[in-house]
């Protein structure tokens, strides 16, 4: 008997006489209805026989074909070939056997080389899609390890901070040294990303006297970004001048001194200094404030220098514009930044008002909310900054789905390696990324606002340039 699974059965064929054909009487019938159209039937397709073989293996056990049918046969062929080919079922999980074991075997390259990445990348390209940033290759020119159109500006771009003495930069992670000092190659990098001027944030006085050593000791010949420094005591370090062995005088006095050493020079800021009450476990509110009006009083009147200001939590914002307020007279004529506002558009244009700009980083476009507040600030206010090593903009921001440009990196510290960039480090060469995350939520083009950033960095801290 005949049992072929998904074999439809031909019209002149009846019903019972398909129980009695064989392989050998199909291919009978079927040489001058099926030609031109192979047909291979496997054999356990076919049940066997009572004698232990196939029923179209064996003549003697071969049941004759009914007349009827090889009578039918020809005239149907002769039809228009309808039943020329026989069709079968489609073995439905034969299909995905294949993909199964391929995702099975590769499951662990996927996870640790982001194989997923190259795929989309290359799906994208077959689909008629631009491969994404990140795995576009180096054109000529970029620096080492960079992925992406990071250079294709035409205006330098300034990043008005980043805090460059960090121990990261040093190879040190809290405390344990991971890999050698990479500072030179991440000045490289940042150069070669179009970054043009770094301004280094000083915290304390020690940070104050390297800063401007550092400033002096960087080199000129086009390697590294033009190096600019602060000279103040942030928020949380403030338990300085009180600690300090000669007393809270003698510390702001070498301040002041440290500050007119370089004022001619690298100097160009008094900061960064201001309020921070989400961290007031470092320092206390009350001489937070002392030591921010002593400062501003102290320090920055008598330097003349544009402030950098640190502003974390709504009430601080809310102290530190009254307390600008009222020394308003004290203010210099470029009064400075607000660096890593990530405050609301009431408190970023209360600071407006007063003639200060907005420093935007990855802290401040963590959000939607944030990103609000970016689209509508003033363009004129507008500069942007990195905070390395801190405040870079991760997968989980919102602003994140406007970055364009990526660097090679390794995914830990001890991993590291030369020409490259280290997973969760910032480094100045991000400050790309951060102006086309501006760029994007503002709906501007990126060399516009880059030349509109650069040209108010250079108002407020570069004296003299345009």
């Amino acid at each position: 008997k005949l049992a072929v699974r998904g074999v439809v059965r031909p019209p002149f064929i009846a019903r019972a006489d398909m129980a009695s054909l064989t392989l050998s009487d199909l291919g009978r019938i079927g040489l001058p209805l099926f030609a031109g159209a192979p047909m291979a039937l496997r054999p356990a397709e076919v049940p066997p026989n009572e004698g232990g073989g196939y029923s179209g293996g064996s003549s003697s056990s071969r049941a004759p074909v009914p007349a009827a049918v090889l009578a039918r046969a020809p005239e149907a062929a002769g039809k228009g070939g309808r039943w020329s080919t026989l069709r079968r079922r489609p073995a439905k999980r034969a299909c995905f056997r294949w993909p199964l074991l391929l995702l099975v075997l590769l499951a662990p390259a996927v996870i640790r080389s982001q194989v997923w990445f190259l795929c989309f990348a290359g799906c994208s390209v077959f689909r008629g899609k631009p491969a994404p940033a990140a795995v576009a290759a180096p054109a000529a020119g970029r620096g080492a390890g960079m992925a992406g159109s990071a250079c294709a500006l035409g205006t330098p771009l300034i990043d008005i901070g980043a805090n460059l003495l960090d121990p990261m930069f040093r190879g040190e992670y809290r405390g344990k040294p991971r890999h050698q000092v990479d500072l030179p190659a991440v000045m490289q990098r940042a150069a070669a990303a179009g970054v043009g001027q770094i301004m280094v944030t000083a915290g304390s006085l020690e940070e104050a006297r390297e800063a401007l050593a550092l400033c002096r000791s960087a080199p000129r010949d086009g390697s590294w970004p033009e190096l600019v420094c602060t000279v103040g005591v942030h928020p949380t370090r403030c338990g300085e001048f009180e600690a300090w062995a000669e007393g809270p005088d003698a510390y702001l006095a070498a301040l002041l001194a440290a500050g007119q050493e370089g004022a001619d020079g690298p100097c160009v800021a008094v900061g960064e200094f201001g309020l921070d009450y989400d961290r007031l476990q470092f320092c206390s509110k009350d001489v937070q404030l002392k030591f921010f009006e002593r400062q501003l009083v102290e320090l920055a009147a008598p330097l003349g220098l544009p402030l950098f200001l640190h502003c974390r939590t709504g009430e601080a914002a809310q102290d530190l514009a009254s307390i600008l307020e009222k020394h308003v007279a004290r203010l210099p004529e470029r009064p400075g930044a607000v660096h890593s506002f990530d405050g609301s558009l009431e408190d970023a244009m209360r600071f407006v008002k007063l003639g200060f700009c907005i420093g935007i980083n990855g802290c401040s476009l963590r959000t939607q909310e944030n990103l609000e507040v970016v689209k509508q600030l003033p363009g004129e206010s507008i500069v942007i900054e990195t905070d390395a090593p801190w405040c870079g903009i991760k997968a989980t921001h919102a602003g994140h789905k406007f970055v364009r440009s990526a660097w090679d990196e390794v995914k830990k510290p001890e991993k590291w390696e030369d020409g490259k960039c280290v997973n969760g480090r910032c480094e100045p060469c991000h400050l790309r990324q951060v102006l086309e995350v501006v760029a994007g939520c503002r709906g501007e083009d990126v060399e516009a606002l880059a030349a509109q950033t650069t040209a108010n960095a250079r108002r407020i801290f570069f004296r003299g340039q345009s």
